[in-house]
């Protein structure tokens, strides 16, 4: 089993992504990067050091495909403070798709990424 595999098993919740984005959604540009990340992640998570550890890394993934590939109709253009304010089916699915190895980086595989943010919105509207 490899790491990545071991930070997949690792239970995320659509809450636990929620909450960062929250803490992080008032902050100024320059102040939204990967240490202000780690720092709010641990403090939040800080008796789960490996939970800590898998929502870092699906923040990270999320944030990678937001920003090099675009999730187009579940996102809003960027803002002026360089927020893109996004649906919460997109959190919900970076909760849950296997994370995957790009280069030394993670990733979620845009495809499947999608399939299940429009599977988790159409379960949502439905019920």
């Amino acid at each position: 089993m490899s790491n990545l595999d071991s930070v997949n098993d690792i239970a995320v919740s659509f809450e636990d992504l929620w909450l960062i984005a929250a803490d992080t959604e008032n902050l100024d540009a320059e102040d939204r990067n990967l240490e202000t990340f780690m720092f709010i992640i641990a403090q939040r998570f800080n008796k789960e050091p490996q939970k800590a550890g898998a929502v870092l890394l699906r923040i990270k993934a999320l944030v990678r495909l937001l920003i090099n590939e675009g999730v187009p109709g579940w996102t809003l253009p960027k803002q002026p403070d360089g927020g893109t304010p996004t649906r919460e089916w997109v959190f919900a699915a970076a909760a849950v798709q296997p994370l995957i190895e790009v280069g030394k980086d993670v990733a979620f595989e845009r495809e499947t990424f999608l399939k299940k943010v429009l599977e988790l919105a159409e379960t949502e509207g439905s019920a």
